[in-house]
């Protein structure tokens, strides 16, 4: 019989007769019931024969005990420590390529020098190595542990405001590392053109940098638990507010009137119509009728401009009936820039009033020598003057009673 992984090889005489007497060569062995030999020396060749009333078998077939098998050592690991870049990693010191590796929980691998790989980090596992249906003791447990835990900033680059003319900054810029971590160290720097290296900026030691000048900027922040380090740059410009607002508004009466919106110095902006949702078209579209405020920011908080622009129009009816709505008639958004006069006749040309719009902001109360007149439509002659040109507009509207 083979050897197995806990016995050696053994052999028995297949015809054995406890009648006969059985002698074997070399000399030591014996044989038991059944057949079984014993005290065979291991590896060594023995034959035998057999013997009965002085009459001799012939010699057997030569046979050797073979040695126990040999169970493949128990795995010894080493577990290397995580780094700052790395996580943690174990290796099979005595690997042997022709034995297997069988790891509880299942998912790892050997590789090449015993290294492990898929191994999943803080997991504990046991391993035990096979070779020839031989398994060895169990390992002790490992564990990989994960890589050191270094700060991750994110620092965005931006603006400082500074006025044109003094050169002398208005608005900040707060450098923001994004980690609040107080485990961690911080170091501000601003790069020096000149040396082409990083100055440190003394006092600066907090996971934000407010500064007011422009330049480029670096942080050096050290986890004091890990020992791992890491930097950021960020460059900080500086730009100029915008400084002169404009808005024109296309001709009045019109189905549709436009409000267009200039900035001085030019860049990109966002527009705001009487606190509306913000906008980035300078072109406001379908204004109505009287006073308007224009808004303009831009994205980096630099520019904020007002504006006030007049919008004029005229209502198409009004209820001269005493409840306090649209009790009078009159042009909407005048200004004295407009130098407006109204003229309002009947349908058959008659002169009813002639008021100045702004003076009698009320308007006409739809009356004639302070006689109600009937409804019906009226008709109506405006001068004033729009972009420095004189102008004269005529229509109608309805009185309803």
């Amino acid at each position: 019989a083979a050897p197995t992984c806990t016995a050696n090889g053994t052999s028995t005489i297949n015809n054995y007769d406890s009648t006969n007497s059985y002698i074997f060569s070399p000399s030591g062995p014996t044989v038991g019931a059944l057949g079984l030999i014993s005290g065979a020396i291991i590896g060594t060749s023995y034959t035998i024969t057999a013997t009965k009333n002085t009459c001799n078998s012939t010699v057997s077939v030569a046979f050797t005990n073979a040695s126990q098998l040999t169970a493949p050592a128990t795995p010894t690991i080493t577990t290397a420590a995580p780094t700052c870049t790395a996580n943690g990693t174990s290796t099979i010191n005595n690997y042997d390529s022709t034995n297997s590796y069988t790891f509880t929980p299942s998912g790892p691998t050997v590789g090449a020098l015993g290294l492990i790989s898929g191994a999943i980090i803080g997991t504990s596992y046991t391993i035990t190595a096979t070779k020839n249906t031989c398994t060895s003791a169990v390992s002790v447990a490992f564990t990989n542990a994960s890589q050191l835990t270094t700060p991750s900033p994110n620092l965005i680059d931006g603006t400082i405001c500074v006025n044109q003319t003094s050169g002398i900054p208005i608005q900040s810029y707060i450098l923001d590392t994004q980690l609040n971590n107080p485990n961690y160290v911080y170091n501000w720097f601003i790069l020096n053109t000149i040396t082409t290296t990083y100055d440190l900026i003394m006092g600066a030691n907090s996971a934000t940098y407010e500064t007011f000048v422009a330049g480029n900027y670096k942080v050096e922040i050290v986890n004091t638990l890990s020992g791992c380090s890491t930097f950021a740059t960020a460059n900080v410009i500086a730009i100029n507010p915008a400084t002169v607002i404009t808005a024109d508004v296309s001709d009045a009466f019109t189905d549709n009137i436009i409000i267009t919106v200039t900035i001085y110095p030019t860049g990109t902006f966002q527009y705001a119509l009487d606190g509306g949702l913000w906008q980035d078209s300078n072109v406001f579209s379908g204004v109505s009728a009287g006073e308007h405020i224009i808004l303009v920011r831009d994205n980096q908080g630099c520019t904020y401009l007002q504006a006030t622009v007049f919008v004029f129009d005229y209502p198409k009816f009004f209820t001269p009936n005493g409840d306090g709505m649209n009790d009078t008639w009159n042009i909407i958004g005048l200004k004295p820039i407009h130098k407006p006069f109204l003229y309002i006749f009947d349908r058959f040309g008659k002169l009813i009033k002639q008021i100045n719009p702004l003076q009698n902001d009320k308007g006409w109360d739809g009356t004639y020598n302070n006689a109600d007149l009937p409804s019906t439509d009226y008709w109506f002659t405006l001068d004033y003057i729009e972009n420095y040109s004189k102008k004269t507009f005529k229509s109608h509207f309805s009185l309803k009673r």
